[in-house]
């Protein structure tokens, strides 16, 4: 007889919460336990939902660390109303007990229903004889449906008479090993939980829209191995051979797959508007016309498909760094695939147009600032270095300008410092040079002339070319313009860099009555070299230089402006490029780290979407994500990885800060090919329907970009959207042509069917040499690898728990040879062979030296599980209290047998106020699971004085604890044992099976 716990569970009629109380003591019940219970009956004491006219049976399996111990557990439910409530009674049964019943829920409560369910009369589903014709099919095509679906939900307004016979013999055609994983119920309130194979409550329905909703697949082809699978079925249900249907359903090796249930009663595509909708597993596509040329399997077509090339594309050098790569192909607007930002709607986010003036009151200062230069430069008889042109073009404001004119002209110098040091030097020289009070004034009135004509204009044009530079990145159509525009403005930083350090020089020269007569002439390098050579000797000069002439820290702060302007160049200019390397990612990150966070929005914009693209990239590298087509849930919302999905919203918020049209193409690509793949499965089906968005997928500009990380997806989808044709068998001919070609048909039938029968690693290696196509390569040596990383784990795992069952055996044959208490080492090996043949009894059932293990172990089981002889030889029995007149009689019975072994009166000359030594001479036999009860009875009355009960050796207990005082109502009671018990187990051997 299994063993088998029982939980009680109620719902109350019109809770609207709808869950389930525990009736039944919830001590020692785990957690995790109840909460799987509890909601797998959610929905019965919803408002609206009537008690079951007829008992529901359910059965589940329960997730692994939810019950204590090792092994697995099932749970098998009966629900019914009673007294207003409806009860909920569940049956737990461990993986060894439910598997004698073929984890058939209605086999299992065949055999328990008289003593678990309380007079609650089970539907009758086995009444002796054949189904007729219609039943026969509604029974088979609802089997078909569930091969291809995974799942089957069928819709009731209550449980009908005839369901369950329907739903058992269901169960019945089902293979084993697939039914233990199957979540079923007869009947349930809604769906709170994830049945594969359920009659769930609908208003109206009734079993007529069960025969119209699973008949509808007759001549659909399934596969071979399904519909051999499906025949056979058919032919031992229409004979009414139900053991037949057994013995095919635990022989078979088609194992269907079960789908991952559904959270919620969403309507299908195929359910006609209803309420029960099943999503499709493996459905067929419209056949779509092929193109010319198909690409193969897990090879890009990106290639092959026209782009516009830039103009100007060659690389160039930038000052200081490296060569810039080639800018990305850009689609014509005919090709360019649509960006989708988000899933819904949202109001675009444009940057402000250059072109729109809206610093009227500057204009008109600007205005009258140039006409009041052109006035003093006239009356002066002109500036050095200033010309109409220049100002001109100096204050022109920068919005103002034509985006497509010259916006790249370099800002024209308006003071020419060397020039203006010669002539001080050609007027002033001689009393420079002279000493005393009149050299010192001389020297005080040059400077203040280098001050007035040098310092002054040049600190007015840096704070002109800060005004410009702090407009950081300009929105442009052409990025390559742009870049231009920057790297000329960073080089004329760096040249009025230079003429501060002239200047600086210059001061230095007046000042110190030194008169350099080359100082003028000395080119930019020579200046810099000078300046160093004066760091060595006088480290304050510069500071003196800065403080006489008012320059402050502008030298900080032009070169901090100079290298922040050098950065966004090399942004924008990294964001044309046309191939994705770590080295590139390192430099945008660095370039996009100099640039000032509050710099204008177009530049801001630059800076986060290069982090969020930085981000974007790791975690499409990153191993886990890399792996994830190669997987089984990359349909299932696996893909992508979870890393990526938390980057996306961010990528799609970068983007949408440039304005329409004006974000970089490695950004918008990106949003644009994983919104087109944001679900693999639908994209999958598109695939195969529609040629122009699978070349829309492939002429992405970020599979070019990236293609190592896109390969490999692209290629799964290829595959997936292929497979509903290898599953049903079409010819190659009926194909989608785009996708593949005839001559790869075979090898993708090949590599279909190994996925199938999940062979052993070195088949996969085989399979790898043999294989041209580029993503099955790959996707074969993850198949070898994780085959041989999993085989080689679990062989150590099953080698690792077969010593311990031969350390435990040992252990329990040195006690019994030294005639010692065993029952502790006992029931340590016990658990060690169930733990082995539970976790691998399926796994290694092709492996013949594992196997003869396995039936050592099982035989090893059989042989502790015999009874043993007991000897008695004696009793103490203590007696609370005896009635007057009683006659005592002592008696044994062997449970749960209720097998008496012996009794014996008590005689006690003290009135038994004292411990009463009794002889017995008992003999008897004891199995693991028997427990003894001991009873001293009045032989006059019949009236129970005491009774003590030993738990059996299974429970921990057995004849080691009856040596000790057995406690009971009334008092207590010791055997005495006779010799030599211990020493009868005799336990085979297993050492030499290896």
């Amino acid at each position: 007889m299994p063993r088998i716990d029982i939980l009680d569970l109620v719902s109350a009629v019109g809770e609207p919460a709808g869950r389930p109380r525990v009736l039944s003591s919830g001590c020692g019940w785990p957690r995790d336990l109840l909460e799987q219970l509890i909601s797998a009956h959610e929905g019965w004491g919803a408002p609206g939902v009537q008690a079951p006219d007829m008992p529901v049976v359910s059965s589940l399996r329960i997730q692994p660390g939810a019950m204590p111990g090792s092994g697995n557990h099932y749970a098998v439910s009966v629900t019914w109303g009673a007294g207003g409530e409806i009860k909920h009674r569940c049956l737990l049964v461990h993986h060894e007990d439910y598997i004698k019943a073929g984890f058939h829920p209605y086999l299992l409560l065949a055999e328990q229903a008289g003593m678990l369910l309380e007079g609650v009369t089970l539907p009758q589903w086995e009444d002796g004889h054949a189904p007729d014709t219609a039943t026969c099919a509604l029974v088979t095509d609802g089997l078909q449906r569930l091969l291809q679906r995974g799942e089957l939900h069928l819709p009731l307004s209550q449980p009908e008479s005839g369901c369950d016979r329907i739903l058992a013999l269901l169960l019945t055609l089902i293979p084993v090993r697939t039914r233990a994983q199957l979540r079923f119920t007869s009947f349930s309130p809604g769906e709170p939980w994830l049945w594969n194979l359920a009659a769930v409550r609908q208003p109206g329905g009734s079993l007529v829209d069960w025969k119209r909703r699973v008949m509808d697949l007759s001549g659909y082809d399934i596969g071979p191995e399904a519909g051999k699978y499906l025949r056979e079925a058919r032919t031992h249900l229409a004979a009414g051979d139900l053991k037949g249907l057994n013995s095919l359903a635990r022989r078979t090796r088609f194992q269907p797959s079960l789908g991952g249930g559904r959270h919620s009663a969403t309507a299908g595509p195929d359910q006609g508007g209803s309420r029960i909708g099943l999503r499709p597993r493996g459905t067929a596509t419209a056949p779509v016309a092929r193109s010319e040329a198909p690409p193969r399997i897990g090879t890009s077509t990106a290639a092959s498909v026209p782009v516009a090339e830039k103009a100007g594309s060659a690389g160039k050098r930038r000052p200081g760094g490296q060569a810039s790569q080639q800018p990305m192909p850009v689609l014509s607007s005919r090709h360019r695939p649509r960006i989708v930002l988000e899933r819904r709607r949202l109001r675009p986010v444009s940057m402000p147009d250059p072109r729109r003036n809206r610093r009227l009151p500057a204009r008109v200062v600007t205005t009258l600032v140039f006409l009041g230069v052109l006035a003093g430069g006239w009356l002066l008889g002109g500036v050095p270095g200033l010309s109409v042109d220049s100002l001109i073009h100096k204050l022109t404001p920068a919005w103002d300008r034509q985006d497509d004119g010259p916006a790249e002209a370099p800002l024209l110098a308006v003071v020419d410092v060397g020039k203006v040091y010669e002539e001080i030097l050609t007027r002033n020289q001689t009393g420079i040079l002279e000493g005393g009070s009149l050299g010192e004034k001389s020297r005080r009135k040059a400077v203040a002339q280098l001050r007035r004509e040098a310092a002054r204009p040049l600190a007015g044009q840096i704070a002109a070319y800060f005004e410009v530079a702090e407009g950081g990145i300009r929105t442009s159509p052409q990025p390559g313009r742009e870049s231009r525009r920057l790297d000329i403005l960073a080089s004329e930083g760096r040249d009025l860099g230079g003429d501060l350090d002239r200047l600086s020089l210059a001061w230095y020269s007046l000042s110190r009555g030194i008169c350099w007569q080359d100082l003028g002439v000395l080119p930019d390098g020579a200046v810099m070299g000078r300046c160093d050579s004066l760091d060595r000797v006088d480290g304050a000069w510069r500071a003196s230089a800065a403080s006489d002439l008012g320059m402050g820290d502008l030298h900080e702060q032009l070169a901090a402006m100079v290298r922040e302007t050098d950065a966004m160049g090399r942004l924008v200019d990294l964001f044309q490029a046309g191939t994705w390397s770590a080295q590139w990612q390192r430099d945008l990150l660095a370039a996009a780290g100099a640039v000032p966070p509050a710099a204008s929005p177009v530049t801001r914009a630059y800076r986060n979407a290069a982090f969020v693209l930085a981000r974007l990239k790791d975690a499409e590298h990153a191993a886990a994500s890399r792996d994830l087509p190669f997987g089984a849930g990359w349909s299932e919302g696996g893909w992508p990885s979870a890393a990526v999905r938390e980057v996306l919203p961010a990528l799609r918020r970068v983007t949408g800060m440039f304005r329409q049209g004006r974000a970089p193409v490695s950004l918008a690509s990106a949003v644009g090919l994983y919104a087109m793949l944001e679900d693999p499965r639908a994209a999958a089906e598109r695939a195969a329907a529609d040629p122009e968005f699978w070349r829309a997928v492939n002429a992405n500009p970020a599979v070019a970009f990236d293609p190592g990380v896109y390969e490999d997806i692209l290629g799964r989808v290829r595959f997936e959207a292929l497979r509903p044709y290898l599953d049903r068998g079409d010819p190659a001919s009926a194909w989608p042509g785009h996708l593949t070609t005839l001559a790869a048909a075979p090898m993708l039938m090949e590599f279909h069917g190994l996925l199938a029968m999940d062979p052993p690693a070195r088949i996969w290696r085989r399979e790898e040499a043999d294989l041209t196509d580029a993503f099955l390569r790959r996707w074969a040596e993850r198949k070898s690898r994780g085959t041989s990383l999993a085989s080689r784990a679990r062989q150590a795992a099953f080698d690792g728990a077969w010593r311990t069952l031969i350390a435990d055996l040992d252990r329990v044959n040195t006690l019994a040879r030294a005639n010692r208490n065993w029952s502790e080492a006992w029931l340590a090996l016990q658990a060690s062979a169930l733990d082995l043949l539970n976790r691998y009894v399926l796994a290694f059932e092709d492996d013949p030296v594992a196997r003869a293990q396995m039936v050592a172990a099982s035989n090893l089981l059989d042989t502790m599980a015999r009874p043993l002889d007991l000897r008695v030889l004696g009793a103490r029995v203590d007696l609370e209290r005896v009635p007057v007149g009683a006659v005592p009689v002592l008696e044994a019975v062997v449970m749960p047998a209720g097998r008496s072994v012996g009794r014996r009166e008590l005689v006690a000359a003290d009135g038994f106020r004292d411990p009463v030594d009794v002889p017995l001479g008992w003999s008897f036999s004891l199995d693991p699971s028997n427990w003894l009860v001991l009873k001293v009875v009045d032989r006059t009355t019949g009236g129970v004085i005491l009774e003590a009960t030993c738990p059996s050796l299974q429970e921990g207990a057995g004849p080691a604890a009856m040596s000790s005082p057995l406690e009971g109502e009334g008092g207590s009671v010791a055997l005495t044992l006779g010799p030599n018990f211990w020493r009868q187990l005799e336990l085979p051997d297993l050492g030499g099976i290896f």
